[in-house]
């Protein structure tokens, strides 16, 4: 569904804090963390994800969507915000995660708290748990991983294992 809001005027009154979030850029072929600019009230956060996703004048509308991965008995879930618009730019980023699959526009993906309503920090092991959404066939379900995709996690891995601390951990919880 997409959302219409306005910009959030500054206030002396309003809090705000900078949460980590994954974006899958047009201008990138590989995902990163970046800061996203998040206005507080008392029981929820609002992420001003306007100001991260590109392309408003061409698509003004940003679509959101929650997304559970199920992994190991545990459930992640993650708010995504998207564009796909026919006259943004192609995104090399998400196209090198899903071979073959066409996107024009960002996607920003922020994870959800479990005791915190809203919005939380993106950890370093949420950064897999997000492409596997994003390489989700269902992406309006539960993405489960499996057996299948932990082999496939793992031999992953210790082809990279230059780029991880150690090979030995346990798969993420």
């Amino acid at each position: 569904m997409p959302s219409t809001r306005s910009r959030i005027p500054p206030s002396r009154d309003a809090k705000y804090s900078i949460v980590r979030a994954r974006l899958y850029s047009v201008s990138s072929t590989r995902p990163a963390f970046i800061p996203v600019l998040t206005w507080k009230t008392q029981h929820q956060c609002f992420p001003i994800v306007e100001e991260a996703i590109s392309g408003m004048r061409t698509q003004p509308c940003i679509h959101d969507v929650v997304v559970t991965v199920r992994q190991a008995g545990c459930l992640y879930r993650f708010h995504l915000f998207f564009k796909n618009h026919c006259l943004l730019p192609f995104n090399p980023t998400v196209s090198a995660l899903v071979p073959g699959r066409q996107w024009n526009g960002d996607i920003l993906v922020m994870r959800v708290g479990v005791a915190v309503l809203g919005i939380v920090n993106m950890r370093g092991d949420d950064a897999r748990l997000a492409d596997f959404a994003i390489r989700s066939r269902r992406p309006a379900r539960t993405a489960i991983i499996g057996p299948k995709e932990r082999d496939l996690w793992l031999a992953e891995r210790q082809d990279r294992s230059s780029e991880f601390i150690s090979t030995s951990t346990p798969f993420p919880a």
